[in-house]
């Protein structure tokens, strides 16, 4: 298997900083961050990307409005994003399921299971 390349997106620096210390951990994937919606759409547009992982609450435009810009386009209608937050109630699953995301990941996350789901959405 090829490394896979996960665009995280999280606008607050120490989670970033963690993710990519908790990615330096694995052989299988590449992980590239971006601090807010527009900049992800930038790394979208002109990188191959596998998988993308956001956080819901961001400033400017939300993990919801990410997605459903992904969705809106041809070219990346098709990409998974896993969605990964602290808003954790039964409802907020929901939302986030019937919107369309791969996978709804609460924090504080159980990493075995994060990277379960990462594989079983980029196989």
């Amino acid at each position: 298997m090829s490394m896979q390349k996960i665009l995280y997106i999280e606008d607050d620096r120490v989670s970033r900083f963690l993710m990519t210390e908790i990615f330096d951990q694995q052989s299988d994937f590449a992980l590239i961050t971006a601090e807010d919606a527009e900049q992800a759409l930038d790394i979208v547009a002109h990188q191959a990307i596998d998988l993308v992982i956001t956080d819901i609450r961001m400033p400017v435009r939300d993990g919801f409005e990410f997605l459903s810009t992904l969705k809106s386009k041809p070219n990346t209608r098709a990409l998974p994003v896993i969605a990964l937050s602290g808003l954790a109630m039964k409802e907020d699953v929901k939302r986030g399921n019937d919107a369309g995301f791969s996978a709804y990941i609460t924090k504080p996350m159980n990493l075995d299971h994060m990277f379960g789901v990462i594989r079983k959405c980029c196989a």
